[in-house]
């Protein structure tokens, strides 16, 4: 029996410990929160994983947010640390927040999801982003690319945070 109450996020963690060392290599970057802009070992290790060699490298950052504003402000500050600190240029935001309609069934984005060879999603307030992932409670046709590319190791994904629970 376990002598310590585990909560959700202790749960889940452990379930991570369990099931990724003996599942497909996946191409996961999972950071705790305040990760420096400077932690060159964390970005890089990404961005590595984002390279595949025959692709041209393409990130979309996917930003948490209580309004679509603080997601977007989130979103610059995000896409210049890849720019001027780690030289990536092929980046862009992913606007997919329940403020901005039904974007993350949009076709347009799912087709730009699918020439990516890397998501990165931060922390803060998730709630918005899974609302947009799942809008009543259906799993929406962005998250659904997601998934298929992550299941076929096609796919590099970085959590930060709050982002890794995404």
């Amino acid at each position: 029996t376990c002598r310590f109450p585990m909560n959700i996020l202790t749960k889940l963690l452990l379930v991570f410990a369990i099931v990724l060392p003996f599942s497909h290599a996946a191409k996961l970057v999972l950071a705790g929160g305040g990760v420096l802009s400077t932690n060159s070992a964390i970005y890089e290790a990404f961005i590595d994983l984002a390279s595949p060699s025959g692709k041209t490298p393409y990130i979309g950052v996917i930003t948490a947010g209580v309004t679509l504003e603080i997601a977007e402000s989130t979103a610059r500050s995000i896409i210049s640390i890849f720019k001027n600190r780690y030289g990536f240029a092929n980046i862009e935001w992913l606007p997919f927040h329940p403020d901005n309609g039904t974007i993350c069934s949009s076709t347009a984005w799912n087709t730009k999801i699918r020439s990516m060879t890397g998501i990165y999603f931060n922390g803060g307030n998730t709630g918005p982003i899974l609302d947009c992932f799942y809008p009543g409670g259906v799993e929406s046709s962005a998250l659904t690319v997601i998934k298929s590319r992550v299941a076929s190791n096609d796919l590099a994904i970085f959590g930060s945070s709050a982002g890794t629970l995404v």
